[in-house]
């Protein structure tokens, strides 16, 4: 059975819909970016160390993943608060920006990591839209304080180049292939 490293919602509702059967044990991996890596060097190093964390204290075969967006070469991870969340979304609505998910499978100490990159425009939202997103609370735990799921977003999607499952946290056609060469 496949140990996600991970409490997300939306990485476990993927996982379902794909028909695999596993167990959600959240990494404690501190995520910051001490060495100021780029984005793409960023997301890998996160899926690794979340995956190696929880690796280390259940064996198995774990699946890690971490998922960034990035505008301007800037990582925007999830909001420190609704203030954050706000100035993120304000950055992200109106403009191209980009979704990195990075994943890493560990299965009797062999790791294989790969990443996926994802375009997508999102239309501007309103001050008063933005407000009552925010005071939702579902923008606090995403990446770039967006969930492409979610019904305000939703309907502000211009374009989407890439993975949509890459956007909501995990790039299940790519999983595909990795389970096909490692398990």
């Amino acid at each position: 059975m496949l140990i996600l490293a991970s409490a997300s919602p939306r990485r476990s509702e993927l996982l379902k819909k794909m028909g695999i059967e596993f167990a959600a044990i959240p990494s404690v991996f501190g995520e910051e970016n001490r060495d100021n890596l780029p984005p793409i060097e960023y997301a890998l190093f996160c899926a690794e160390g979340k995956a190696a964390e929880v690796y280390g204290r259940a064996g198995g075969t774990v699946l890690g993943a971490d998922t960034i967006v990035v505008i301007d070469d800037r990582i925007l991870g999830k909001p420190k608060n609704a203030k954050d969340a706000k100035e993120m979304l304000r950055q992200v609505c109106g403009r191209e920006h980009t979704v990195i998910s990075a994943i890493c499978l560990i299965k009797n100490g062999e790791r294989l990591t790969a990443y996926d990159k994802t375009e997508l425009f999102i239309n501007n939202l309103t001050d008063d839209e933005i407000d009552e997103y925010v005071a939702g609370g579902s923008p606090l735990d995403k990446a770039g304080a967006y969930g492409l799921q979610d019904d305000v977003i939703k309907g502000k999607v211009r374009y989407i180049k890439g993975s949509r499952d890459n956007v909501v946290g995990l790039p299940t056609e790519m999983l595909e292939r990795m389970i096909d060469i490692l398990l």
